[in-house]
C-alpha cells in the first residue's frame, strides 16, 4: 500500500522510514524530535512539519507521548492548515 501511495502522511516513525525507503511523498510531522539526531526522510519529495520557534526542542530522540514541561507546544501549534498547505504542494 506504501508503496503505491501519492502521499504518505506519518509522524517521525518506523513508518515514515519505510515510506523514505520506498521513495513515497512523505509529509511528516515532527514534535518532540530533530533532524539534527539523525531521523529525517531523505527523499526529495519529503516534507516535514515541525515547530521550529521552541528552545526545548528535542526534548527526545525517539518522540514521547508526554511532555515533561507539560504544555506540549511541539504538536499543540502544528495546525492542520499547515499540513495542508505542505500536502497540497506535494501533490
Amino acid at each position: 500500500m506504501i508503496n503505491n501511495a501519492k502521499l504518505l502522511i506519518t509522524n517521525d516513525s518506523g513508518l515514515m522510514h519505510v515510506g523514505d525507503a520506498l521513495k513515497t511523498p512523505l509529509l511528516t510531522i515532527f514534535g518532540s524530535t530533530v533532524q539534527e539526531l539523525g531521523f529525517f526522510p531523505t527523499a526529495a519529495t519529503s516534507m516535514v512539519v515541525e515547530n521550529k520557534e521552541l528552545s526545548c526542542r528535542p526534548c527526545s530522540h525517539i518522540g514521547r507521548s508526554h511532555c515533561p514541561k507539560k504544555h506540549f507546544r511541539c504538536m499543540k501549534e502544528l495546525t492542520p492548515d499547515q499540513l495542508w498547505q505542505r500536502v497540497k504542494k506535494i501533490l
